[in-house]
């Protein structure tokens, strides 16, 4: 049986996939801003200790350089959410099939198809309104579930998503 979907890649769902995708990499994330806390709170104390000038002009520097990189990391989510609009990509469509699925990028120059088997899936994640099917750890393919054609589609790619992955299938936020 095949189920069809067409999932256009408008500004609501790219705060969605940028979103879900920052809360996935929260503990990554939260150890980066401990570190660089940790390593602020250490140059401060180093820059009212030590009475070098010179010492303490190296330790402003490097301070601002840290903050300043750290304010562009933060904006990554950003960037997430521009990253098919900037490369022209306005929607997906996707063909799921018993053996696989067929993607087709459809952009403003061109389309561009790709075959994909459901061995080559990593994990598949399943929210409120998208299912993220992971071909790498940070790679996945965003299908919405609001452009399924019907209701026994969406529950169809459910079924067969969870026995193909098993636990490697998740509900999310039920």
């Amino acid at each position: 049986m095949q189920i069809s979907n067409y999932t256009e890649m408008d500004a609501p769902t790219m705060r969605r996939y940028a979103t879900f995708h920052l809360d996935q990499n929260r503990t990554l994330r939260s150890l980066r801003v401990l570190m660089v806390a940790v390593g602020v709170l250490l140059l401060l104390i180093a820059t009212f200790w030590i009475r070098s000038t010179e010492f303490r002009i190296y330790c402003i520097v490097l301070l601002l350089l840290i903050l300043v990189w750290f304010a562009l990391f933060s904006r990554r989510g950003k960037r997430l959410e521009g990253t098919y609009a900037a490369r022209g990509i306005t929607a997906i469509r996707y063909l799921f099939e018993d053996d696989g699925f067929s993607v087709e990028v459809v952009s403003k120059g061109a389309a561009i198809s790709e075959r994909v088997p459901y061995t080559a899936l990593k994990r598949a994640v399943e929210t409120p309104d998208d299912f993220y099917l992971y071909i790498r750890m940070n790679a996945c393919y965003i299908v919405s579930k609001h452009s399924f054609d019907d209701v026994p589609a969406l529950a169809d790619l459910r079924l067969r998503l969870s026995a193909l992955l098993g636990k490697k299938y998740k509900i999310l936020g039920k």
